[in-house]
Order: structure tokens, then sequence, then C-alpha cells
């Protein structure tokens, strides 16, 4: 439950702002006023009602001043007179995904694809959509779309590092290690994303991936986003919230980092059923525990995992490591028995290659089995007593209400 509560600022009155996006907790977020390059960009398309190029300057102008909804209105015109332009639907989709409309964004972006599959910003952007919904697999594919066909060494970076992500998030670390090895963000650069891959090779530790120049409210959320990715991939869940937590509080609410750190607090709500809620897991009983070492000892291949519920996280491997070395000693045993004077000292050889394989296998399958539920049941009860000590608590954040500045209070409970 959540109680909100407004503590407005006197002081004049702001100019009209309209509000772009309001988050779950009722935070609303607002445009900004134009500097002069909406204005310029207005006036150019005036004299060129139907110039598409101009229309998309507008967008571009106007999204540069967080005015997302008129830039979708901007981009929804130009639709309606250039209906096959994929440049159109690759700014339309962008600008939804800023004001958290995903269905739309990604019709746009899929129907960006389908008229030209060479647009760099349509498969990133794609790839960002995907990762925000937990689609990690389907995310590294589009980043992997979108690596090669980078502008330019920021974007080759903010591609590479998107993609170490995906890969790490969708369980497939050593491509991930292999691919940052292979270095393909070797252009200079000096984006957040640059200093973010340093971090991911271990060149900087996380402390040193915020710099005191790094200020800006979307540099901030992007910084604090890919610590606390860097984090959770490494097992260190409190750490990861905080830093989301911080990226969600720096204000920059239209970067990509502020809108994976709001999907990633939502996954590890308590309750949330998503898959890093461990407060949201059920511990495994003792006589489980018991029955899965006896099954291991007397049977192994995987039967004791299975029992304590393990089974497609380790016992599978386990299944396929002994059955790779059953069969190993029985081609041994089979050869040796068939009469074959040729094959030499093939038959001891296989049959002692196996016969190890699957000591080694069953060994470390009954330590796992005892192991394992251990680690699980300490993260259950780790987690619920952090969901325990954060049910009441207090949250600020800025607002603008009734053309007023304030800060908005918000209690849980």
């Amino acid at each position: 439950m959540r109680l909100a509560l407004a503590i407005l600022v006197a002081g004049a009155p702001l100019a009209a702002q309209s509000v772009q996006y309001r988050s779950p907790a009722g935070v609303e977020y607002h445009a900004q006023n134009d500097t002069g390059p909406v204005a310029r960009a207005a006036a150019a398309l005036a004299a060129d009602p139907t110039n598409v190029e101009r229309i998309i300057q507008l967008g571009v102008a106007q999204s540069g001043a967080r005015q997302f909804r008129d830039a979708i209105a901007t981009f929804t015109r130009g639709i309606a007179i250039a209906p096959g332009n994929a440049i159109l639907y690759r700014w339309r989709g962008h600008r939804y995904l800023s004001v958290r409309e995903f269905d739309r964004a990604m019709d746009d972006f899929t129907r960006g694809a389908r008229l030209d599959s060479t647009i760099y910003g349509i498969w990133y952007h794609l790839g960002v959509l995907h990762f925000v919904r937990g689609d990690f697999a389907d995310a590294a594919d589009a980043f992997k779309r979108s690596q090669p066909r980078a502008p330019d060494a920021g974007e080759l970076a903010g591609s590479t590092d998107w993609l170490w992500m995906s890969l790490m998030r969708a369980g497939r670390a050593a491509e991930a290690k292999a691919m940052l090895a292979r270095r393909p963000d070797s252009l200079a650069t000096n984006v957040a994303y640059a200093q973010r891959l340093r971090l991911y090779r271990g060149e900087i530790g996380p402390n040193a991936v915020m710099t005191p120049a790094d200020t800006g409210d979307v540099a901030v959320a992007t910084l604090s986003f890919g610590i606390g990715n860097w984090y959770l991939v490494n097992g260190d869940t409190a750490r990861a919230r905080s830093w989301f937590e911080r990226s969600v509080r720096s204000g920059g609410w239209p970067g990509f980092g502020f809108i994976a750190s709001e999907a990633e607090l939502r996954r590890l709500a308590p309750g949330s059923g998503g898959p890093n809620d461990a407060a949201n897991q059920q511990p495994i009983s003792a006589g489980r525990r018991v029955g899965g070492f006896i099954l291991t000892y007397a049977v192994g291949f995987g039967s004791g995992h299975a029992v304590v519920g393990k089974y497609s996280e380790a016992g599978k491997y386990f299944t396929m490591g002994e059955l790779g070395g059953f069969a190993l000693a029985t081609g041994g045993l089979g050869i040796a028995f068939s009469g074959c004077g040729e094959c030499g000292g093939a038959a001891p050889l296989l049959f002692y290659a196996g016969f190890g394989s699957f000591l080694v296998a069953r060994i470390w399958e009954i330590v796992d089995v005892v192991v394992r539920p251990a680690q699980h049941n300490a993260a259950v009860d780790a987690a619920r007593k952090a969901a325990a000590a954060s049910s009441l608590g207090l949250t600020l954040a800025p607002i603008i209400q009734n053309g007023r500045r304030g800060i908005g209070v918000g209690m849980r409970f």
C-alpha cells in the first residue's frame, strides 16, 4: 500500500509544461520549454509542409526539449504522408519507448524493420525494448544486428555495452566474455558506455565508473544502471537495487538507464514473481534435502537434484556428464570383449577415461546436492529479511503540480 503526499514549495508558477510520463508511483515528468530549435524547425516545415526530412527535423527538435508526445504527433503526420518511410517508424518507436508505451514502440520497430532491415536505430532501440521487457535473448539478437551498423564510436560503444548486458542476462556469459575480448568497440569515445565497458572488462572497479564530471541527469541514470546491472549479474542484488534506485532518483527519465532501472526494480520487488524474486520462492525442506542426497548417492544422474527442484539449474548437467562417462566406459568394455586384435590399447583407455569421468561427476553431484539447497535457503531467508526491513519507509521525488515545483513524499507500508 502507498500513501503519497505533496509538499509544494512557494514560488512563481512555472511555464506550462505538459506531462509526458507519469510513473506507477505517481511521479509526473514534464516537457521542457523550447529554447529556439523547435520554433526554427516548425518555421522551416511551415514553408514546406510535406517535406518528410523537415518533419523529421521538427520531431527531433521536439525530442531534444523532451516534448515527446508532440514529437510522436509530428512523426505520425510524416507517416500519413510517407507510410513506406522506415526512418519515421524508427523515430516514432523511439519516442513511444521514451513515454513507456512499449506495445506501440514494438509495433513501430517491427514495421520499420520490415520496410528496411539495415537501419541501425531500429535494431538498437528494439534491443533496448526487449531488454526492458526481460526478453534478454531477443535483446541480444537485436544488438548483434545493430553493432556492425553503428554509425560512430559512441553508438558502437552503446551497442557493445547493451549486447554484453543482454548476453549476460540471457545466461550466455562465455559468449559475452568472448565478444568483449574481440574489442569491437576499439574506436575512441568518451560516452558513458565507454566507462561501463571498462568496468565489464575489469579495467576499473564499480566505484570508479562515475566521475565528478558526470552530473547530467541522463548521464547519472545511464552510469548508475550499468553499475547496478553489473552487481546483479555478479549476484549482489542488494547493491544492484541501490544503484537502480539511484538511477531513478537522477531525474534523467528519458534515458534508457532510467527506463531499464524502473523495470529492474519491478522485477526485484518482493512478490513480483520475477526471476530475481528470491523472497517469492520457497525454502527447500529438510525432507527433500535428505531424499535428494540419498537418491543422488544411490542412483545419481541428476535424480537427487530433481527432488530438490534444481534439475534444470544443475541436475541436467550431471545427467549429461554421467551418461557420457558411462558411455565411454561401456564402449571400452565392448571393445575388450569383441576380440578386436587391431584395437590395441583403445579398450582400457576408453574404459578408464569413462570410469574416471563418471566418478568425478558423481562425487561432484553428491557435494552439489548438499550445498546448492543450503545456498538457496540462505538466499530466500536473506531476501525475506530485506523485504521485511523495507516494508515501511519513505521515498522522495521531485514533482510539478499546478505550475509549482515540489517534493513528493511517498510512504510504503
